[in-house]
């Protein structure tokens, strides 16, 4: 039996988008009779080193001082004051090294990923790590320096490009040689390169010559959902549910619940399941109005029977036009409509949605408030009950069906 082994950065029970796309991806090569294994990184203290999900053999990792901090972290939020200034120390760290590392690799990280690799007793036959973080793609491969094994990255968010990884401009500009050096690098070893849209035009400017070594995909979201709900929903009252990661700076909610604060849509129940540094915004709204409910964070489970429950789904683009949010395809496997909210007039998600036969989009910057809200309420009242075939979706985006994208593991060589 073939051995694949993913490495990801966050796994089960706490899914990262990126993880919900690897762990797609995963499922498959299950189903299709190879044996996976998954090295992650941990993300809670009282998680197992290993554990068995379906079929996939799940190993936890954490470097001594990272794993220290999420030990005070855990203690801070049950309401340990005491922590507070190690957290500090670890935090402060950490910057540090960001700052005065040569290139933005976490070396610890690296070190421990390549070590599970080799403590491995099945000989491996394929990699697949992935960016962000990028720390799996170099101990990928230099694992395969000393063994036979071929290594296949998948990238989603950029890595020398990123304005959140590098944490200030001026770092990013100073580490973009070294970090472009690590791209070229990865692309010239790499038996095969699976990338997001957002890599492509940096792939063509950067590195023309290596058209070949690449392929670009649609995050693998487009998956058969399970048919689950929630219970207690008022079945006399339209729902309309966002669920992911609002975020101050790159996905802030504040245009959305101004918009849907009008009295057109008194008659509406909002909820919100995010977590993020705008939740208090989400939370604050909540307390001041009957209609609109902020749930918190809950599990991959609970989001994916709120998405079979709620009438409409609910979508916020990014700030960042280079990153779209994966959410956008697992919300189109329920065929249920989407009420976009684009914050940028070159949303790449809106480019998505064009193809989707049941999506409204509301620019923030195209004037109008209540017109548009007229228009949001027309398409809520319209389509409401209605929902698209999953095999009409499959059909429509086979670029992020999840067994087209397996399938480009198999070229050029096979497993």
């Amino acid at each position: 039996m073939k051995h694949i082994v993913f490495l990801v950065g966050s796994y089960y029970p706490n899914y990262s988008a990126v993880a919900r796309c690897q762990g797609n991806l995963a499922e498959e090569f299950v189903v299709q009779g190879y044996k996976v294994t998954i090295i992650t990184r941990r993300t809670t203290t009282w998680e197992p080193e290993e554990e068995w999900l379906e079929g996939q053999h799940i190993i936890r990792i954490m470097p001594r001082d990272d794993y220290n901090d999420l030990f005070c972290r855990e203690k801070m939020k049950e309401g340990m004051k005491g922590y507070y200034f190690r957290h500090k120390y670890f935090q402060i760290k950490r910057v540090l090294k960001a700052v005065c590392s040569r290139n933005s690799l976490n070396q610890p990280d690296i070190k421990i990923y390549l070590k599970t690799l080799n403590e491995l007793d099945l000989s491996i036959d394929m990699i697949i790590p992935t960016c962000l973080p990028f720390d799996t793609v170099r101990a990928a491969l230099l694992y395969k320096q000393t063994h036979e094994c071929r290594v296949i990255p998948v990238l989603y968010d950029m890595f020398a490009e990123s304005q959140r990884l590098q944490r200030f401009k001026w770092n990013k500009k100073l580490k973009m040689r070294a970090n472009l050096k690590l791209e070229e690098e990865m692309l010239k070893q790499s038996d095969r390169v699976l990338h997001m849209p957002s890599w492509t035009e940096h792939f063509e400017l950067h590195w023309p010559e290596l058209k070949e070594k690449r392929r670009e995909i649609e995050h693998p979201l487009i998956v058969r959902p399970e048919r689950t709900k929630l219970e207690g929903y008022d079945q006399d009252k339209i729902h309309i549910a966002y669920t992911g990661v609002v975020d101050s700076v790159v996905r802030n909610p504040q245009f959305v619940l101004n918009f849907i604060s009008g009295e057109i849509f008194t008659d509406i129940v909002f909820h919100f399941y995010s977590l993020g540094s705008a939740q208090s915004l989400v939370e604050k709204a909540a307390q001041s109005r009957k209609n609109l409910f902020s749930h918190g964070q809950v599990s991959g489970s609970i989001a994916h029977q709120v998405m079979n429950t709620a009438d409409l789904l609910l979508s916020i683009g990014n700030n960042d036009n280079t990153q779209m949010p994966s959410k956008i395809f697992e919300y189109m496997s329920t065929g249920k409509p989407i009420l976009h909210f684009a914050q940028v007039p070159d949303d790449r998600t809106v480019r998505i949605l064009k193809r989707y036969p049941m999506a409204h989009i509301v620019f923030r910057d195209s004037g109008n408030t209540e017109y548009q809200r007229r228009e949001a309420y027309r398409f809520i009242s319209d389509n409401r009950k209605k929902q698209i075939g999953f095999d009409e979706i499959r059909t429509c985006f086979q670029e992020a069906d999840v067994k087209n994208i397996v399938s480009e593991f198999f070229m050029g060589g096979g497993v």
